[in-house]
């Protein structure tokens, strides 16, 4: 019996840490704010092209999506939804939707908010021009309230994801 109370404390401390681990989410911060950038040997009318429709990020992500399947990946399909709305769905579940917040053609700038279910941000993503090539600039920002989505946010870095799309512009059907 005497193991069963050992067992039972036992139990009882990982709850109270687990329960402490998740309240100490709160105490990290609820602004998101990630950036990276890249130069792309494209001209910036090239990438802004594929930045600022559903169709251009269809064909933005096709060579992504398909690298991803022969690294062994579910199969992603980017299906639009009109013009300035699109979403990556894979074995009939939607797994991200974008909707288009922003675009100011004079700026070559986009503005996508992306709904990931558990967590939306804001996508920007700008285009200057660099040579003859383009120097992109892409950034989120996001507003987490779930304490475990802060903890996931503090210790994990997506700017090499970010890197990996953006190698796609120079791989897209334009």
């Amino acid at each position: 019996m005497g193991w069963l109370k050992r067992g039972g404390i036992g139990c009882g401390g990982l709850i109270a840490l687990a329960g402490l681990f998740v309240l100490s989410g709160y105490a990290l911060p609820s602004h998101l704010e990630l950036a990276t950038d890249r130069e792309v040997a494209l001209p910036p009318e090239a990438v802004f092209d594929l930045v600022a429709s559903s169709e251009g990020v269809k064909r933005w992500w096709k060579p992504i999506t398909a690298k991803a399947v022969e690294d062994g990946y579910p199969a992603m399909e980017v299906v639009p939804q009109g013009i300035h709305k699109l979403t990556f769905e894979s074995g009939g579940y939607v797994m991200e939707t974008w909707q288009l917040k922003k675009i100011d053609p004079g700026e070559r700038l986009v503005v996508w908010e992306v709904d990931f279910g558990p967590l939306a941000v804001d996508r920007t993503i700008r285009v200057d021009r660099e040579g003859t090539g383009s120097h992109v600039y892409w950034s989120e920002t996001a507003e987490v309230g779930n304490p475990l989505m802060r903890w996931m946010a503090k210790v994990s870095d997506p700017t090499q994801n970010f890197q990996d799309a953006m190698a796609g512009f120079e791989l897209s059907d334009r």
